[in-house]
């Protein structure tokens, strides 16, 4: 599946839907940037050893009330993300989700959850040896009301940053890591509670 140019999915309040790829022989490929929930749900799951790549940012919720979900999972199942920005809970709910083997690598972009006042983003790696890679920082919470949660629980799970890690920039944020998993922010810094609040 090749798409030419940019992906949005559930753009309008009220709307919802779902996408499956799982077809290993495919390459599923979007020329663009790639929005999961505007302002209306979208839950899309890639899965069973598919190749996957976005030339451009990642986003999932991007507004007020648009919730927006991305699952990749299975042995051998990628996804590589080529833009500057991935975004879960940019201005609303996002979720992503890295099961079982799963891997998703975004040498280029600084990973955000809870991005704006009011948004919540979820990141979750569960099963066992996924990886997820960011090029630049990652922030949770970036925004005052907002929220950002990392949870990595099953062997071999890790998360890599090769800059600054920001758990509660202005707003809130937490991490629950299991036994056999790793967050490496070895290249950068942890920082826990980057501003006050009043």
């Amino acid at each position: 599946v090749q798409i030419i140019g940019t992906l949005t999915e559930g753009v309008q309040s009220g709307s919802s839907g779902t996408l499956l790829a799982d077809d290993p022989a495919d390459q599923f490929s979007i020329g663009g940037d790639w929005t999961i929930g505007v302002a209306g749900a979208h839950s899309d799951t890639l899965q069973g050893g598919l190749s996957a790549d976005v030339s451009g940012a990642l986003a999932l919720g991007a507004q007020s009330g648009g919730a927006g979900t991305l699952t990749l999972s299975g042995l051998s199942s990628t996804l590589s993300v080529e833009g500057a920005t991935l975004a879960v809970g940019g201005g609303g709910t996002g979720s992503l989700h890295l099961a079982d083997g799963a891997s998703l690598s975004a040498f280029s972009a600084s990973l955000t959850a809870g991005a704006s006042a009011g948004a919540t983003g979820v990141i979750a790696l569960d099963g066992a040896n996924s990886t997820l890679t960011i090029g630049h920082d990652l922030t949770l919470g970036a925004a005052a009301t907002g929220a950002g949660v990392l949870s990595i629980a099953g062997d071999g799970n890790s998360l890599t940053v090769a800059a600054d890690a920001t758990i509660g920039a202005s707003g809130s944020g937490s991490v629950d890591l299991q036994a056999g998993t790793t967050l490496d922010a070895s290249s950068g810094n942890i920082v826990l509670g980057a501003q006050a609040h009043a």
